[in-house]
């Protein structure tokens, strides 16, 4: 039996196969073309959302690597499916048949220039179950993280936006409650009293 073997490669998107068979495709589209579970990907998961923030963020170093399995000469995506199927509706709006979303594509993909033979950091193995860890620490452990609360979020806005940023209600709401928060943690008050007031983790 061979060993399982992992490399790390920069991959052009055009190489990138989606997988068929990952969570987010319905049975019915095992085994269909790849143009089929695209359009899937799109309505279910609203790629063109997903799309906008890509190229908002297009400058930064890619964070997470696409995890791969290699099948003789094709390369399988099992973890990063809906973020190589964002690149290549960027990169060929001709992929999205509704005439209006393939417009927004073309839009955005024209800012930042992507082509199919653009590339990214990938983890190739040649074990599918090497690349299944991947998925589940990923998707079904969450990583292991811990979502942020309201509290987290309150404090991210309050922490991290200036007054020069064009605050939306939204966030001046955000700031406010944490400048309230701190003021009620510094009376002389019962600690449970301050719980009651201000919601969990902000005592």
């Amino acid at each position: 039996m061979s060993s399982v073997r992992f490399d790390s490669k920069r991959i052009a998107i055009k190489n990138l196969l989606l997988w068929d068979r990952n969570s987010r495709i319905p049975e019915y589209l095992f085994g269909e073309k790849e143009s089929e579970i695209i359009q899937e990907l799109i309505e279910r998961y609203d790629l063109l959302n997903f799309a906008n923030e890509v190229v908002k963020d297009f400058d930064l170093p890619q964070l997470e690597k696409i995890v791969v399995v290699q099948r003789r000469s094709n390369m399988v995506v099992f973890e990063g499916n809906r973020r190589i199927a964002t690149y290549k509706c960027l990169a060929n709006p001709s992929l999205v048949k509704d005439p209006m979303i393939r417009n927004k594509f073309q839009s955005l993909g024209e800012q930042i220039g992507i082509r199919d033979s653009f590339s990214l950091d990938c983890i190739v193995t040649n074990s599918q179950k090497a690349a299944m860890r991947y998925v589940k620490r990923k998707h079904y452990n969450r990583n292991n993280e811990i979502a942020w609360s309201q509290f987290e979020r309150d404090n991210y806005i309050n922490r991290t936006v200036g007054p020069k940023d064009g605050l939306s209600k939204k966030e001046t709401d955000s700031i406010y409650k944490v400048n309230l928060g701190n003021k009620v943690q510094i009376i002389d008050l019962p600690e449970d009293f301050k719980r009651k007031i201000l919601g969990k983790g902000l005592v």
